[in-house]
Order: structure tokens, then sequence, then C-alpha cells
């Protein structure tokens, strides 16, 4: 987020999350902490499309620290928006979120435990992405500096531009029916 008046250099964090365990430990303690640090806020709930793309709007980046994503829509519409993305170089995203133009995230293979994931049995053998943290630190300080760079903006909407356009991606899809109906 932008800095406030009279904190030269200051930082925000929004942290957009739903679906809260409310009086789970691990959420409450989670809950604690970003209270105590004035910099943070943490808004836990439900958004219309409108409103995630406001808040998208009014932060200088959107940082999507995912163990597993499947295309990453709002990684695209913050790309569209102009922001500076920082995410893990995992799953869909990799399709169009290279260092050229935005801020993967090294991650490590980890088996996903038991209890971890709702949907995951002990026997399907699944892992996910685990981002390297101080990576992505690093990786944000980058994204805050090019928030700032206006060549790297231009450089940012323009590959968006062409990456999401209805014409290329109608002919990925042409390309795909063709290969599997010949």
């Amino acid at each position: 987020a932008p800095a406030a008046a009279g904190t030269a250099g200051a930082v925000g964090l929004v942290l957009k999350t739903m679906n809260g365990r409310d009086g789970h430990p691990l959420w409450e303690a989670f809950k604690a902490r970003c209270a105590r640090d004035p910099r943070i806020v943490l808004l836990d709930r439900t958004m219309d499309r409108g409103e995630v793309l406001g808040l998208i709007g009014a932060c200088d980046a959107y940082v999507s620290l995912h163990r597993a994503e499947g295309f990453g829509r709002t990684l695209a519409e913050a790309m569209l928006l102009g922001k500076p993305v920082v995410a893990t170089d995992f799953s869909g995203n990799t399709d169009f979120l290279t260092p050229q133009v935005g801020f993967p995230v090294r991650w490590s293979r980890r088996d996903v435990e038991p209890g971890e994931y709702l949907f995951v049995e002990p026997d399907d053998d699944a892992w996910w992405a685990d981002p390297d943290v101080a990576h992505a630190a690093r990786q944000m300080r980058a994204a805050r500096t090019a928030a700032g760079d206006p060549a790297f903006l231009a450089r940012l909407q323009a590959h968006a531009a062409q990456v999401f356009s209805p014409a290329r991606v109608g002919q990925m899809m042409r390309e795909r029916l063709q290969a599997l109906y010949g």
C-alpha cells in the first residue's frame, strides 16, 4: 500500500483471506499477530469481483504466495491493472508471469501432511509448492521499486494486454481444439 503521510519509506500489507476459522488456535494466533503490527490490515471476508479489483487497484503490488494455483485469474487481473505481481513460480501463472514482467518466487516441493488440506487423503501422496519466504521478501522489495518505474509498468501492461488478449486466447483455443479433433 502507499506510504502514509509523514512515513517516507513505510509500507503496509493488506492480507485478503476468507473463511478464517474463528476459534481455531492457529487462526486466532495469526489474527493476534497481525493486530500487533499497525502496518497490517487483515480482511477476512468474501468480496465481489468489483471489490477485489478495487483492492488490487489501491495497492502498489499484488502478492500471491500460493502452494497451488489454477490459472491465476487475480494475478492476471493485477497485471492488466499495471500492478507488479509477486507469486510462487508454480502452476498456472508460470504461463504468463516471467522475470521480465513480474517477480516469481522460488519454491520447494513439500508433502501435504494429514489434516493440512481438507480434500487430501493420507494415501493420495499429495504435495505442493512451498514458497521460499526469504526470496519472496526480496521479490516484494523489488516489486515495490518497480511500482515506481514507468518503463517497467509500461512493459508489464504491454505484456499483459498481449498475453490476455481475446485474439490470442481464441487462437490458443483453436489450436488446442484442432490438436484434439484434427
